[in-house]
């Protein structure tokens, strides 16, 4: 099944950056994320989001917080 979803460019923006900051936390599934970037015609942007963002996550895909602010 094909479903067509119109979405403004700010939205498809924070889609992609979405997918990336899931990428980066569940790297099992990069490839997969990546495929949808490219849907939306933007690859190059998802590796971007993922490359700024990539301090923001430990190894493990534990997210770093500042010291003593609470995770959620």
């Amino acid at each position: 099944m094909d479903v067509t979803v119109k979405v403004d460019e700010a939205d498809r923006q924070a889609i992609i950056m979405a997918l990336a900051g899931l990428a980066l936390r569940r790297p099992g599934w990069n490839n997969y994320l990546r495929g949808i970037a490219e849907q939306f015609r933007d690859v190059e942007m998802f590796d971007e989001f993922k490359r700024l963002n990539a301090d923001l996550v430990k190894p493990d895909g534990d997210i770093i917080t500042p010291r003593g602010a609470p995770r959620w």
